[in-house]
């Protein structure tokens, strides 16, 4: 498993959802598996990126201070 580690908070849901779509096409191509921020709006809408491709199956955690977001590839 291979984490993006980020401190990055975006200002709004729309910068959170705009980093999160690069974000989820970066993941994807350089074989990270998951991210890891402190931003829920970020952990939100890449949850949602990630989900939109049929093979992903995307899990979620929050240690109350971080929130995870990963995914595996079900074929």
């Amino acid at each position: 498993m291979r984490w993006k580690v980020e401190e990055f908070i975006s200002d709004s849901l729309r910068e959170a959802e705009v980093w999160a779509h690069s974000l989820s096409n970066q993941l994807m191509v350089e074989g990270i598996n998951g991210y890891q921020t402190p931003d829920e709006k970020i952990a939100f809408a890449l949850a949602f990126y990630l989900a939109s491709v049929p093979e992903n199956m995307v899990h979620t955690d929050y240690d109350g201070q971080i929130y995870k977001v990963w995914y595996s590839v079900n074929l």
